[in-house]
């Protein structure tokens, strides 16, 4: 037997329930079967197995293919090269044209903070970027990728910023590169095995990164401050927004890496 089911929004109201009916409310806090009879109307939650239901899991299929290696090496030289300037974090926001199955990246500007303690510059373990205001024809915004300096494990400031999307870590990029890779949709988190979104998943990075992704790097340095420095900000800040990449003769100069 068919019972007809309601799913309970903020914004509207339900229909009455006529004399005699039976329905399920699928509603915030669960489950409930309502009825009318000539007695009584009621509304009360129930458990699956009262109501005859069967187990259902979470699961999601991603159908995007593979990055492939060209892309995945790209990623690993920026990350690499940013990691030598400042022994931070880096990030990359992916794109996504779902008509020709095509990956792209974009290299936000970013900037990494860094502070002056017990005589050498510490880095911090945040990093700030903006995703892209204006996509391409036809691209998506897809995910990111972000490089962590330590753990690869996603921080608790990943578990909350993070959208729907595609988010790849990568640790330890000067070694064996490793990785976490989560998609998340509706709030929840999916854990997506390297094999599953790379064409190589061992790939080791190019020796050179694109110039212009190295341009987007900027370094905010704060450092205490003392009546010896009055050059020096009185709020204790020293900022400095030009990009640590100096040289012209490393590195290419190609721009967003397509699959």
């Amino acid at each position: 037997m068919q019972i007809p089911t309601h799913v309970k929004f903020e914004d509207r109201e339900l229909p009455p329930l006529e004399e005699g009916q039976t329905r399920l409310v699928v509603a915030a806090g669960g489950v409930y079967r309502e009825r009318h009879t000539q007695i009584f109307t009621s509304s009360a939650r129930v458990e699956g197995r009262g109501l005859q239901l069967a187990d259902h899991y979470q699961y999601c299929r991603l159908h995007c293919g593979k990055l492939n290696r060209a892309m995945h090496r790209a990623m690993l030289s920026f990350f690499y090269h940013a990691h030598s300037l400042h022994d931070g974090e880096a990030a990359l926001v992916l794109l996504y044209d779902p008509d020709r199955g095509r990956f792209r990246w974009h290299c936000p500007r970013q900037t990494i903070e860094m502070h002056w303690s017990y005589g050498r510059w510490w880095t911090s373990d945040h990093i700030r970027f903006d995703n892209p205001p204006v996509l391409p024809d036809g691209f998506l915004h897809f995910g990111d990728a972000h490089l962590h300096a330590g753990s690869v494990a996603p921080s608790v400031t990943d578990l909350e910023d993070d959208q729907d999307g595609l988010h790849i870590i990568v640790a330890d990029v000067n070694k064996q590169p490793r990785y976490h890779v989560d998609f998340v949709v509706d709030g929840r988190r999916f854990h997506v095995a390297p094999s599953v979104i790379f064409e190589d998943p061992d790939c080791l990075p190019l020796s050179h990164a694109p110039r212009r992704w190295l341009q987007q790097i900027h370094v905010r340095r704060y450092v205490p401050y003392s009546w010896s420095t009055p050059e020096r900000n009185k709020n204790g800040r020293e900022e400095d927004d030009d990009p640590p990449y100096r040289s012209r003769n490393r590195y290419s100069d190609n721009g967003d890496q397509s699959a």
